[in-house]
């Protein structure tokens, strides 16, 4: 019951500020473009701020685990290859065969993770899942930028490479995930005069991200999208977190380092990719819709899965 209450305790905050924002857009308490305002400010500011202070702060050198690294990067790896080989042949929309790619691919462990690891398993649980994040984490925002730059282009399009290279070298979120990795990595820290105000930004991207996210949501559109987002929630929260366990289970991974990478796998659609999606002409609404969807159901199917786990003496 404890986890379950940890759970929802995570969930409703969010679901708070999408109806608040929805409310807002609903009761024209501010401009109706209020949402796609919020929206850009938040892509072009907050979540390269975000970015930025994540690769920072991570310690990379500290808490480097080539294990722990090496199988969850290596399941992220082939579930977005098999997403990549299979999602197009099944939704015929290029912009929303990149929205489920990314809702079905890129969990949100920086929020969610580290404080159910702690919850679940103390400390040991806590650094465990750092390590996750501090090094994977930078790797899925540029993963989640490269993804969505390749199906933003039209369904009938190809998207041509050198537009491809000049929009991810140019893309603020890359710039500032590489910045602070590099950061970390060299030991180098910014004046607090400096740091400051990136790390204020960077801790309002999320709650500005749900406030647009429910200003911008349709009733009438996240249905006539439902099976796709269905699609995208189930291999979030189910497929996905199932298949990876029984691997790792079979590799050896036992205790809090199979924790950590169900924690990794099981989480929620990151918030992030609907801003990013919104922003690069990607199914901005269907990507929001299954950040809405996955992070509802994930309360429960987190909750479950740790419970099976547990019984089967795996964690």
């Amino acid at each position: 019951m404890s986890n379950f209450i940890f759970a929802v305790n995570k969930v409703v905050p969010i679901f708070i500020l999408i109806a608040l924002g929805f409310l807002i857009r609903a009761k024209n308490w501010l401009d109706p473009q209020f949402p796609k305002i919020l929206n850009r400010l938040c892509f072009q500011w907050m979540l390269p701020c975000m970015m930025f202070r994540t690769g920072y702060t991570a310690n990379i050198r500290e808490t480097f685990s080539l294990p722990l690294i090496a199988a969850a990067l290596g399941s992220y790896f082939v579930i977005l290859v098999l997403l990549l080989l299979i999602i197009p042949r099944v939704v015929p929309s290029r912009q929303d065969a990149g929205a489920v790619i990314q809702g079905a691919f890129r969990p949100n462990i920086a929020m969610f993770g580290i404080p159910l690891a702690v919850s679940l398993f103390g400390d040991a649980g806590g650094a465990a899942m750092a390590v996750i994040v501090a090094l994977l984490v930078p790797i899925l925002n540029t993963i989640s930028v490269l993804l969505i730059a390749h199906f933003s282009a039209g369904r009938d399009q190809k998207p041509s490479p050198m537009k491809l290279v000049r929009d991810i070298a140019t893309n603020r979120l890359i710039i500032g995930t590489v910045a602070g990795v590099l950061f970390s990595f060299f030991g180098l820290s910014l004046p607090a005069l400096a740091y400051t105000p990136i790390s204020d930004l960077a801790g309002a991207a999320v709650p500005v991200a749900m406030l647009s996210l429910g200003g911008d949501f349709n009733f009438g559109t996240a249905l006539s999208h439902l099976r796709y987002s269905a699609l995208a929630s189930a291999l979030r929260l189910a497929v996905i977190p199932a298949a990876v366990m029984a691997a790792m289970a079979a590799l050896g991974f036992r205790g809090v380092e199979l924790g950590a990478l169900f924690i990794a796998n099981a989480a929620p659609a990151a918030a992030t990719g609907y801003v990013i999606a919104s922003n690069m002409n990607c199914s901005g609404e269907l990507s929001g819709e299954i950040v809405v969807m996955t992070t509802l159901f994930s309360a429960f199917t987190v909750v479950a899965g740790i419970t099976i786990l547990l019984n089967l003496g795996l964690i």
